[in-house]
């Protein structure tokens, strides 16, 4: 039904200080689904989207939601005419295989969520084809979870134009400006390290039992123990060192080592308080539908929410949900139904005003007979005007 591959390119560069080592240049890794023809030929639009993931999580946590949203829509019993296209779904620089691949490289002060934004445009670039299917009517989503709900927002106003709606889960979107409140959130958030709510290093006995240590605790004491099986799976395979890697990477075959480390995940809870005000600032600059997707048992304030649906009155449609903060791994069929329905919505929206994307042989041969024909007036009212036959 799709093909996947992992892929590379450069991240955002220059970074915001303190974010890497002196002046280096990191890199990003993401993944790529693309559908097999065969399933998507005799749709009419296509539904491209881009997953982003919240701190501590990596690209993995989607993979469920998008094997579903694959079997719903290019299944050969769908008849709606809408299809899943391309979907990308990237690891931020300090988390998972993009963590591995600039390990050396990481500051130990910050991790800039707007940065992360940067990056995610820097993929959307590289990747511009796969928001332009051609052969058909293309719809672009940009979904994000939390940070990355934040992230999606930002990436919005970045780079405008590629996306039809932005999908923002129980984001994290609002930081007060109360004195001392940055120290407030990294106390609670180093808590939750010494309560052993986060581990990146589990003891072992030899490297093939090292799912079933990892599992001890992530099904136990995590912040993931209540998560789907298949979305905790698939979380954990992007995450954790294979044998030779972990040698590599950590020099050790005695402990089983996730990617993402405690101390980047805490750089990252910490650096909100940085990030978030700025972005706060530019939430009324997203100009397209944005559908707020938010549990019923989240953490979000009402003061945050009520800042919130503020700024963005002119674009917002707000969805309510059951479950908590990490409903997309607890639930995550509920989110697929979720998603599902806004896809419908903007295919019925959208999918009149969209022309269908030509080749661009096509479109410079449509292009010629324009002119032809515009040549064409243009010689029969000389003629009429001079009596002059050309």
């Amino acid at each position: 039904m799709y093909t996947s591959n992992k892929l590379v390119i450069p991240a955002a560069y220059p970074r915001q200080v303190g974010s890497t080592i002196f002046d280096a240049k990191l890199k990003l890794c993401y993944r790529k689904y693309t559908p097999n023809y065969e399933t998507i030929q005799d749709k009419k639009i296509l539904i491209n989207l881009v997953f982003i993931h919240g701190t501590g999580m990596n690209k993995g946590i989607w993979k469920y939601h998008i094997e579903n949203l694959y079997r719903l829509y290019n299944s050969e019993s769908n008849s709606s005419g809408i299809g899943i296209g391309n979907v990308l779904t990237p690891d931020m620089v300090n988390h998972a295989d993009s963590a591995a691949l600039n390990q050396e490289n990481l500051g130990e002060e910050m991790f800039d969520w707007i940065d992360g934004a940067r990056d995610v445009v820097e993929m959307i670039k590289f990747e511009d084809g796969a928001f332009r299917n051609v052969g058909f009517k293309n719809i672009n989503l940009l979904v994000g979870h939390s940070m990355g709900g934040f992230i999606s927002l930002m990436t919005q106003y970045l780079n405008p134009g590629i996306f039809h709606a932005v999908v923002p889960l129980n984001l994290i979107m609002y930081y007060p400006e109360v004195e001392g409140m940055h120290q407030v959130s990294a106390a609670m958030f180093k808590d939750w390290a010494n309560r052993g709510f986060m581990r990146d290093k589990f003891e072992i006995v030899n490297y093939d039992n090292r799912f079933e240590v990892s599992d001890a605790f992530f099904k136990k004491r995590s912040f993931y123990r209540k998560f789907h099986p298949m979305v905790l799976k698939y979380l954990l395979d992007d995450d954790i060192y294979e044998e030779g890697e972990c040698l590599e990477a950590r020099g050790d075959t005695t402990h089983v080592y996730t990617k993402t480390t405690v101390k980047d995940q805490l750089i990252t809870y910490c650096s909100a308080s940085v990030s978030v005000p700025i972005g706060m600032k530019l939430y009324k600059k997203v100009d397209i539908p944005v559908y707020y997707i938010l549990s019923s048992e989240d953490n979000t304030l009402p003061d945050a929410k009520s800042f919130f649906v503020e700024q963005l009155k002119h674009v917002i449609r707000q969805i309510d949900c059951k479950g908590n903060h990490i409903v997309n791994g607890e639930d995550p069929d509920l989110i697929i139904k979720i998603i599902q329905e806004i896809i419908e919505e903007r295919a019925k929206e959208d999918g009149s005003k969209i022309e269908e994307l030509r080749p661009k042989e096509q479109v410079l041969d449509t292009q010629q007979a324009e002119r032809v024909r515009r040549q064409a007036i243009l010689r029969e009212h000389f003629e009429k005007r001079t009596s002059i036959k050309l």
